[in-house]
This record gives C-alpha cells, structure tokens and sequence, in this order.
C-alpha cells in the first residue's frame, strides 16, 4: 500500500505538483488494482492500474493527462532523486526500448522510477498483451510479470475514454485502440 500510495503522489507531481489528488472508481483484479485519480478541485488527472508483487515491488501504468506513464517502486538502492538514468525494457523477452530514460523520484532507498512515454499506443499494448516485463539498469533488474495485465489495462482504457471523451478540451487527438480520445491539457471547457 506504501508503494502504491508513493507512486500516485509522485505521479501527481510530475504532472502538476500543486495537485493533491484522491483515488476513485476502484477495482481489483487477480494482483492489479485499477482505478481513477482526481485532483483535490474534482478534475481529472489518470487512471491507472498497480500490481504489486511479493518482493514488496509495485509496477503502476497510468494513462491520462500526461499520456502513459510506467511507474516502479525500487528498495534498498542509493539512487539521487531529480536524476535521470538509462534502463532497457524488455516485454517477452524482445528489446522494447534501450536505453529509454527513466526519472528517480523519492528517497534514497525508497525511489521511484518514472518512464513517461507521453502518447504511445504501441508501448500501452506492448504492456497489455504481454506476459513478462524486466527493466535493466547497469547494477540490477526488476523482472514483473503482466498477467492479469491485458483486463486490467482495458479498464484503464475504458476509464481514460469515460473520462477525456467526457468534456475535457484537447490539444490535438491521439488514436488508442481505434478510437480517437483528447490529448494531454486535461482543462475543464
């Protein structure tokens, strides 16, 4: 719960650090949570779907006014927070990105690594269809599996869709799943 209340606020801060924020619209999936964040004043922010796993670790994937986010919770390494280093993901054992730049949020000890991969379809199905992620960085890795992640991410999509198609104005329009939803201001018309 630690990790996953960690991850929503660092979330919320990378994407307006004045916003406070409440989840809402939960539900749970084998190890997913899904749910809607909201800022203190009502407007929306993401929706977004949380595994938690046995090593304590938490992989979050949000999708919302700042496109897709992918979030890790890391214990026990010594990394500077406001840095930014390279990582190699892979899905199925195929190099989906490297070296991509994650952000280090958090304490020492207690960061949180933040991918922001803004309005790219391809990488939310890469994550929705596949059966095993592991991000690598030049003194470890984290290795997660995705299973569940193909429904979990559909709600995800579902409660992006419910709530930017629902008058929130756009900047220009991206194209998820064959439907075209707003982009990114996420300002009330």
């Amino acid at each position: 719960m630690r990790g996953r209340l960690l991850i929503a606020l660092c979330l919320l801060t990378t994407t307006n650090p004045t916003e406070a924020g409440e989840p809402a619209e939960h539900q749970r999936f084998q190890n997913w949570d899904t749910y809607a964040w909201f800022a203190d004043d009502g407007q929306f922010a993401f929706c977004a779907a949380n595994a938690e796993y046995e090593s304590g670790t938490n992989l979050m994937v949000s999708l919302g006014c700042a496109g897709l986010l992918l979030s890790v919770n890391v214990f026990g390494h010594d990394l500077t927070p406001g840095q930014s280093m390279p990582v190699v993901l892979h899905v199925d054992e195929e190099t989906w990105f490297a070296p991509i730049n994650v952000e280090i949020h958090g304490e020492p000890g207690s960061n949180v690594l933040l991918v922001r991969f803004g309005w790219d379809g391809g990488a939310f199905q890469a994550l929705r269809q596949g059966n095993r992620m592991t991000m690598i960085w030049p003194t470890t890795g984290y290795d997660f599996s995705l299973e569940g992640s193909h429904r979990a991410l559909g709600i995800v999509m579902a409660c992006v869709h419910r709530h930017l198609d629902g008058g929130l104005e756009a900047d220009e329009p991206a194209s998820w799943g064959g439907r075209s939803i707003p982009h990114a201001s996420c300002q009330r018309r």
